[in-house]
């Protein structure tokens, strides 16, 4: 699923799985700018992309994640998940494991980006930077 509509929308995405996706560039099952998207009860696996492994968004967006796992996807940078750009990231109830990036976070990467995580469980995760995280700001 990639969305990159030219007005702001809201997307839902429910009891869905997601498994071995892949993009070149962002995001291998979801990449998404400019439309707020919600996700319960997903399960994102060996998905890849260069830039977040599962999902990629930026832009001024929200991305609500609730009761979701994602297990063994890869990329480059964010090996399950990339937040950039004024992305506001919400995260309830969420299992990571066993992502990997090749350069950073193992599991999610933010760039000029917000994070909130309640009740999140983060497990094995690897990067040759920041096994879970790398939060930057420019």
């Amino acid at each position: 699923l990639h969305s990159f509509p030219t007005r702001r929308s809201s997307d839902l995405i429910t009891d869905s799985i997601f498994t071995s996706n892949e993009a070149d560039s962002f995001g291998g099952a979801i990449g998404i700018s400019a439309s707020n998207l919600m996700c319960t009860n997903v399960a994102f696996s060996n998905n890849t992309s260069e830039n977040g492994g599962a999902v990629f968004g930026e832009g001024s967006l929200t991305l609500e994640i609730t009761d979701a796992s994602f297990i063994n996807n890869s990329a480059g940078s964010g090996g399950a998940f990339m937040l950039s750009t004024n992305v506001t990231g919400v995260f309830r109830n969420t299992v990571f494991r066993g992502n990997n990036a090749v350069i950073g976070a193992g599991a999610i990467f933010i760039r000029d980006a917000s994070l909130t995580v309640d009740g999140g469980q983060f497990l094995e995760s690897t990067a040759r930077l920041g096994g879970c995280f790398v939060m930057l700001s420019s």
